[in-house]
């Protein structure tokens, strides 16, 4: 397979502690593929290791000869001798496509050249920054949010990062830039729990609240009657007043008991500080009270509720139902 490096569009990894050096050809067999001790290929930036169906598909693929607008691999400079081989370079991005090299019976391919641990970045961190910025930028296979959540923890436990959420926050914007907002929240939240990193805000994932405020408190949620205040507990989080009200509304109805709510925020803005986000919840269940207390006059005053059914709509295709029913 012959290849024209001049032909490549594919645009450089720039990145903390790394420098490009060149783009050669290399013999895949000079290259050092690092292993864990269970002998799995190992990238930081892989919480699973490597997928034998992209493997497949990028094997398929590579037969084809070199997509020039892709990212080559990257190794970096690295001899040594491992079980009596020796290799002049080692792998630290593209796994998965040199093991489809390997399936594919290619002997060698087209590889970027780096230095890492350069300008007083440590070797390591370098490399966890190059491996997910190169993942972020390739389609095919990005990082999970468990990946990223994995080399971030890696670097907290290396003191690489410093452990709190500010750190995280600002390692993930400069190094997966092109990462979802959802998923962005998601790896935060998950490294957080992962190290127990210092938070300026703290807020409740479900799975974490019954643990959280058995460990400070007395008090019950999820509905539970607190026997020591007489009111059945419920934990409400911001959006969510109106559900718990109705919970609240019904336990009532059903055994003349009242309820407390223990009210938590979503993560707080620059727009809605933590503030400002406690004061909408207070009002809006406000709201909620008012308007209780003013359709109990009306009914009152007025012998009916100020709502009523007016109608269900025709659902029952086969039994022919098309218009409004007024009764059933």
């Amino acid at each position: 397979m012959s290849f024209d490096i001049n032909k490549l569009t594919r645009v450089k990894i720039v990145s903390p502690g790394s420098k490009y050096k060149e783009t050669i050809v290399i013999d895949i067999s000079k290259i050092y593929i690092p292993k864990n001790s269970e002998g799995q290929t190992l990238n930081r930036a892989r919480k699973k290791y490597l997928n034998q169906e992209h493997i497949n598909k990028l094997s398929l693929s590579l037969q084809n000869g070199i997509d020039y607008s892709k990212p080559c691999p990257i190794v970096i400079y690295n001899p040594q001798w491992r079980d009596g081989v020796f290799y002049e370079y080692e792998l630290v991005c593209g796994a998965h496509r040199y093991s489809a090299m390997i399936s594919a019976g290619i002997t060698e391919w087209v590889f970027d050249v780096y230095e890492l641990g350069i300008n007083g970045v440590p070797k390591d961190l370098a490399m966890s920054s190059i491996q997910i910025r190169e993942n972020d930028h390739l389609p095919e296979l990005p990082s999970t949010a468990d990946d990223l959540s994995n080399i971030v923890s890696y670097l907290i436990s290396k003191k690489l990062i410093k452990n709190t959420e500010d750190s995280i926050r600002a390692y993930l914007y400069e190094n997966a830039k092109n990462l979802h907002h959802t998923t962005f929240k998601k790896v935060v939240l998950a490294t957080v729990r992962k190290n127990g990193a210092y938070q300026d805000i703290r807020t409740f994932p479900a799975a974490d609240l019954p643990i959280h405020i058995q460990s400070k408190s007395d008090y019950e949620i999820g509905g539970e009657y607190d026997n020591q205040r007489q009111k059945f507990g419920w934990s409400v989080l911001e959006g969510y007043e109106y559900e718990y009200l109705t919970n609240a509304l019904k336990r009532f109805d059903e055994t003349d008991k009242g309820s407390y709510f223990l009210m938590h925020t979503k993560a707080p803005t620059e727009k809605r500080n933590l503030k400002t986000r406690r004061l909408s919840m207070k009002k809006a269940l406000e709201q909620l009270e008012r308007g209780i207390e003013k359709a109990y006059k009306y009914k009152v005053k007025n012998g009916e509720w100020p709502w009523s059914i007016e109608a269900f709509l025709g659902q029952d295709v086969k039994n022919k139902e098309d218009n409004f029913l007024k009764s059933i």
